[in-house]
């Protein structure tokens, strides 16, 4: 339906059909947590992001996300400086306080995940055993 064909696993040899299943060797409750994890982050970020483009300062966030995350192309801080007439170190405080910021919210995201405020800090090293997994 929808314009999709389904292909039949009728007659595919067991090597062929293990090389196009997904394959991963997390169990399905470690593949949920997992899940859940990069979902937290995800929220974060996005709240983030929400926060700087009510500023008027979504451009700035696009390149500065990269250093939170450390996916994408990450240009440095001279690099960020010269687009936004800032010095490197203005830019320097900038990511701190965007880490700092992003640290907090993450934290505010694990507190509704959780029934104590005190389990925020070992929730968010199992967060992070998680991710490393």
């Amino acid at each position: 339906g929808a314009g999709l064909s389904t292909i039949s696993m009728d007659g595919i040899g067991e090597l062929e059909r293990l090389s196009i299943e997904p394959y991963h060797s997390l169990s399905p409750e470690q593949l949920f947590e997992k899940q859940w994890a990069l979902a937290l982050i995800a929220n974060a970020l996005s709240r983030l992001a929400g926060e700087w483009q009510k500023r008027n300062r979504s451009a700035e966030f696009a390149l500065l996300k990269p250093l939170l995350t450390g996916e994408g192309q990450q240009a440095s801080y001279a690099e960020i400086a010269e687009q936004f007439r800032k010095s490197p170190e203005a830019i320097k405080t900038v990511v701190f306080r965007l880490r700092q910021r992003y640290g907090q919210i993450l934290r505010d995201e694990i507190a509704e995940t959780v029934d104590e405020r005190g389990d925020i800090d070992a929730e968010l090293r199992y967060l992070l055993t998680v991710l490393q997994s």
